[in-house]
């Protein structure tokens, strides 16, 4: 099975999923933090070079955003992008660095995810205090 089949698959299932009508009634006691993590993510831990990253730069748009561990990341595996990369640490220091020129963004990718320090939702935080919606999570990792 190819990486990039089974990370589409994950994605458009669990889009499906949202439509269900018990994900529509727990949306309805839900706030936005709480569905985004339990309803809008994807999450899936992959072996080392198994094509996490290069799944990330072929499929990330220009309606997406992409959060790294660190600067090394961005730099050295980001370069060429299309999507709003951010480090972790710029992702939930949104507010200071003023970095979204839109409010709607399609999908945020978490590139090794579990190798952050602190917990994801940080960034959904910092998200809802600017206003920046999206519809789905994507954690890939090791």
């Amino acid at each position: 099975m190819n990486v990039n089949n089974l990370i589409d698959y994950a994605i458009a299932y669990n889009r499906a999923n949202r439509n269900t009508e018990s994900i529509k009634e727990q949306r309805k006691f839900s706030n936005d933090v709480e569905y985004l993590k339990n309803c809008c993510t994807v999450g899936l831990q992959l072996p080392r070079r198994s094509g996490k990253t290069s799944y990330i730069l072929e499929r990330a748009t220009k309606l997406d955003i992409v959060v790294v561990p660190n600067m090394v990341f961005k730099r050295d595996l980001y370069k060429g992008c299309i999507a709003k990369v951010l480090t972790y640490d710029e992702a939930t220091n949104m507010r200071t660095y003023g970095l979204f020129d839109k409010a709607y963004y399609n999908i945020v990718y978490f590139d090794e995810a579990y190798m952050l320090h602190t917990p994801y939702e940080k960034v959904f935080d910092s998200f809802m205090l600017n206003r920046i919606n999206f519809d789905t999570v994507v954690l890939l990792g090791t």
